[in-house]
């Protein structure tokens, strides 16, 4: 069995799109994004962009 050389794909045809409902827990008193949820919205970003390039 002969392994085929990986698909070469332009960014445009890999884009996601990722997108959350913020609340009122996502934030302070003073309208600052908690760190925490910021981070989570990185973590979740990474977990798309690892699955799509380990498929």
């Amino acid at each position: 069995m002969i392994d085929e050389p990986p698909r070469r794909q332009a960014p445009r045809d890999t884009a996601s799109l990722l997108m959350y409902r913020t609340g009122v827990r996502d934030a302070s008193v003073a309208g600052n994004a908690h760190g925490g949820s910021v981070m989570k919205l990185c973590d979740d970003a990474a977990v798309i962009a690892a699955t799509w390039f380990t498929r």
